[in-house]
């Protein structure tokens, strides 16, 4: 009889202290609000809304508790899914809540797109990842170089992979070319063509004002041919030729300056159809 008596208290207790535990577990103490999390670095200024917050409310984040086993993982899986964010680099806890580091997404170019036969734009990163067009103003998108293929439509949603190698290998060039003048040098749109003999993809940059002269890039960056000059030294020879001339602009009939070749820029004067 005393065993039992003994066994009773012993569960009492605990039972008691289970209780107590789980109000100090939900108290304000320990309750994970906004201010507890510190997100770094700082949100770029291309982003518009707020992805702090954004991510907090998609996911309910306030409703979890800084003493959760789990939390860094939860953390890590919800800032994961915005899509503005490329990678969580860092979630973990400190005296002050939980820091979260992250890699945002960069936009560098938009893709004409189509819609009920309507010209439109959509903002991708240099990876091929579709950014959220609500966060750019009709200002911002001539910011950005155009990239045009045949107005081809991601295959998935905002945030997801484009879905076409023509794009992806566009966005790559773009990504490159944010290194560079381009606007200055009077570049405006990577045109997505297809070579009719052996039905490779080939990449050029048309100029603005002077649509009839353009940029032969050549393969996709980290696919050339065995006889054709990298991109990285490809990008090098035109900013220096812009240079050396001042313009890209250096003739007044139809041209093609053609990066591809391991002797330098060459200048082809186009023979109008």
């Amino acid at each position: 009889m005393d065993i039992v008596l003994i066994a009773v208290v012993v569960i009492g207790a605990l039972a008691i202290w289970g209780i107590g535990q789980s109000r100090l577990r939900h108290s304000d103490k320990f309750a994970l609000r906004t201010e507890r999390i510190q997100l770094s670095p700082e949100q770029p200024s291309w982003i518009r809304g707020d992805v702090l917050r954004d991510v907090i409310k998609q996911h309910n984040l306030e409703e979890l508790f800084l003493d959760d086993s789990n939390l860094t993982k939860q953390l890590a899986d919800a800032f994961t899914l915005h899509s503005w964010i490329n990678s969580v680099e860092l979630v973990e806890k400190n005296p002050s809540g939980v820091a979260v580091v992250v890699n945002f997404r960069k936009p560098v170019a938009m893709v004409e797109v189509k819609y009920d036969d309507r010209p439109h734009v959509l903002p991708i990163d240099a990876e091929g990842t579709v950014l959220p067009p609500a966060d750019f103003t009709a200002d911002d998108i001539s910011n950005y170089l155009r990239i045009a293929a045949d107005h081809l439509r991601p295959s998935g949603l905002v945030g997801d992979p484009w879905g076409d190698s023509k794009v992806v290998g566009a966005a790559k060039l773009a990504g490159l070319f944010d290194g560079i003048p381009w606007k200055e040098m009077g570049l405006y749109r990577i045109e997505v063509t297809m070579n009719p003999r052996d039905s490779t993809v080939v990449y050029y940059v048309i100029l603005k004002e002077r649509p009839e002269i353009r940029v032969l890039w050549g393969s996709e960056p980290g696919k050339e041919t065995i006889d054709e000059q990298i991109a990285p030294e490809k990008l090098a020879e035109l900013t220096a030729f812009y240079h050396a001339n001042k313009t890209l602009q250096i003739s007044s009939e139809p041209t093609e300056i053609d990066l591809r070749s391991r002797d330098g820029v060459k200048v082809i004067p186009l023979k109008e159809d």
